[in-house]
């Protein structure tokens, strides 16, 4: 994968974590961990 690319797929990922966003803050708190560990494995 190139550098455009993986820089397309953190945008698209970005977006599809706002996308599914809850209003509960407990189970937005689950969904922001799971965000947030994704990014360090791409890191």
């Amino acid at each position: 994968m190139n550098d455009r690319d993986f820089e397309l797929m953190k945008a698209w990922f970005s977006a599809f974590c706002a996308a599914h966003a809850l209003d509960d803050p407990k189970e937005q708190e689950n969904l922001t961990l799971k965000e947030q560990h994704t990014r360090n494995v791409c890191d």
